[in-house]
């Protein structure tokens, strides 16, 4: 995950964005798939609705 979520989650959006974008390419450069292993940062499961404020990051780690 790009961010530092269990240490107290003290990195920029735009931190976690530049870091989420370099290893999107360099997982697809070397042909690695990848997974995202805690929905919980993205997705509010009690209301079933996306974490607005991760959408930026959510798109940049799903983009094609």
């Amino acid at each position: 995950m790009p961010g530092n979520y269990n240490d107290e989650n003290d990195y920029t959006l735009n931190e976690q964005m530049e870091f989420a974008a370099f290893m999107c390419d360099s997982l697809e450069a070397a042909g690695i798939p990848f997974a995202v292993n805690s929905d919980t940062k993205f997705y509010d499961r009690e209301n079933g609705v996306w974490m607005e404020e991760m959408a930026p990051l959510r798109q940049l780690i799903w983009a094609d």
